[in-house]
């Protein structure tokens, strides 16, 4: 079962991908170099998993597929619990055979992030990008099926729509996000109103508004609609986020912060509640350092060289900075959204072994949409 499934899966996405990479306008041989990569540490993810030398939520969501409720919420875990079940008992696939076909979703959020990539002007800043969809962190951490994959897959697909404006396919992929990290779908929300906000009380520029007051029925579809968002955020907060979205709807946000800085301080990679703020900030971000104490550990050793890339990239990326993106409502959501998710997350994480797989929930997604342009890249 395995040969068939691995053999029609690699031939039949890269049919359908390269065929989708030429309407995206991606060179052949880019395509090639991320579409091998991308199944070759997809093979890597299911055999160190497998193997049980490497295990992660992947691997225990396949072993509990059983606890799927379809009473239940479809969300988050019992989402994952659902796919491995269907796939489990009405096709009877196995583990390795699931874990394959996730080249499909994998492939196409790459796709979308190399196509947006290109809208970089600056040569040096285009290829660094490049090596970091090539990192074996972001690679490990955005393959096989596990929320952090189908993250990377909904987030990509909600940057692509942003960058076109596509308010509708923008709708859905915050429900994307919600079905699977309902949290990031809250803050995503969040980050919306305070955008338009800011956008309205500055008045950068009233053509970028996505609601125009040009008559009372505006107005009045306006007052609408953020009441429905009203009506979600508390939706959310009630059902979806447990204790801390009573906290949160009572206003009690240190005690939350704090419970949440107390979790894992205690244990290895633990981020002592006392740390400073921008230590934590810092920690969070590029953490293992070359002058930390790394014991002979590879991964940690590898961690390293990544973040050093990490460092040059942030570094271009300030001092290319495109201010224009401050002045397109679609983009300037982006922006506060996922630096929204950055603040918030680096806020609370209380180890940094959380830390290394949660970064790429917005690092390339926030860096991109500082420096991509409308204009089109030489």
């Amino acid at each position: 079962m395995f040969f068939f499934t691995f053999s029609f899966t690699f031939l039949v996405s890269y049919l359908v991908f390269f065929k989708l990479s030429k309407k995206l306008e991606i060179d052949e041989n880019l395509f090639n170099l991320f579409y091998f990569s991308k199944f070759l540490f997809l093979l890597i993810f299911i055999v160190l998993n497998t193997n049980n030398l490497m295990t992660t939520d992947s691997k225990s969501i396949f072993d509990d597929y059983y606890k799927f409720q379809l009473n239940n919420k479809l969300v988050g875990d019992n989402l994952l619990y659902g796919i491995n079940y269907f796939f489990t008992k009405f096709l009877n696939l196995n583990y390795i055979s699931i874990n394959t076909l996730t080249i499909f979703p994998i492939i196409l959020a790459t796709l979308f992030l190399l196509h947006l990539i290109q809208k970089i002007n600056f040569l040096k800043i285009r290829v660094l990008f490049y090596f970091l969809l090539l990192l074996p962190s972001f690679n490990f951490w955005t393959v096989g099926l596990s929320k952090d994959m189908l993250s990377f897959f909904a987030l990509s697909y909600f940057l692509f729509n942003l960058f076109y404006q596509k308010r509708y396919s923008i709708i859905f992929s915050v429900f994307l996000i919600f079905i699977i990290r309902p949290y990031i779908s809250f803050i995503i929300i969040i980050s919306f109103i305070l955008s338009y906000g800011i956008f309205f009380i500055l008045n950068l520029n009233k053509q970028a508004l996505i609601f125009r007051y040009k008559n009372l029925i505006s107005i009045f579809i306006q007052a609408i609609t953020i009441l429905i968002i009203l009506i979600i955020l508390y939706y959310i907060l009630s059902n979806y986020l447990g204790s801390y979205g009573f906290l949160f709807l009572k206003g009690k946000f240190l005690p939350i912060i704090g419970n949440l800085q107390s979790h894992y301080q205690n244990t290895p990679l633990g981020i002592p509640a006392e740390t400073n703020i921008f230590l934590r900030y810092f920690y969070y971000l590029f953490y293992p350092f070359p002058w930390s104490n790394l014991n002979g550990n590879i991964l940690m050793f590898i961690m390293t060289i990544e973040n050093l890339l990490l460092m040059l990239l942030f570094f271009f990326v300030i001092v290319n900075n495109n201010l224009d993106n401050y002045k397109n409502f679609y983009l300037f959501f982006g922006i506060i959204s996922f630096l929204t998710i950055f603040f918030l997350l680096a806020l609370v994480t209380s180890n940094l072994g959380i830390a290394f797989r949660q970064k790429w929930l917005f690092l390339p997604y926030i860096f991109l949409l500082i420096v991509i342009s409308k204009k089109k890249s030489p």
